[in-house]
C-alpha cells in the first residue's frame, strides 16, 4: 500500500506541516515519514507460530532484512545492511526502513 504524507512519532505528538497527518505510535525509532511512491507493508504475524523458537525481536528484524535482500537479488540488485542502523540499502541509498511492534509474545 502507499500513504499520503504521514509522519509517525514514538510516544509523542508533534504539530505538523502542510497537508500531512501526524500519528502517535508505540514502536521503536523516532520520526518516520510515509508518503506517495513509498511502499508500506503491515505484516501481522503470530510470532509464536512462525517456526522460530527464539523470542528475540532483533533476530526477527534481521530475518525481515534478509528476505528483502533476497528479493532484491532476484532482480539483480545487491542489497545490504548497514551496521549504523536498521534497514536495507542499495548503492548507498536506503531503500527499506523497518519498524516493529510486538505484544503478548
Amino acid at each position: 500500500m502507499t500513504h499520503e504524507n504521514v509522519f509517525t512519532f514514538k510516544y509523542r505528538l508533534l504539530f505538523g506541516s502542510n497537508n500531512s497527518f501526524q500519528v502517535r505510535v508505540e514502536r521503536g525509532g523516532e520520526v518516520t515519514w510515509h508518503g506517495p511512491g513509498q511502499l508500506v507493508g503491515y505484516p501481522i504475524l503470530n510470532l509464536g507460530r512462525c517456526g522460530t523458537r527464539k523470542k528475540d525481536l532483533h533476530w526477527f528484524l534481521r530475518q525481515i532484512e534478509q528476505v528483502l535482500i533476497n528479493v532484491l537479488a532476484v532482480y539483480d540488485l545487491e542489497g545490504y545492511r548497514d551496521n549504523a542502523g536498521t534497514g536495507v540499502w542499495v548503492d548507498n541509498k536506503k531503500i527499506a526502513a523497518i519498524g516493529l511492534s510486538a505484544s503478548k509474545w
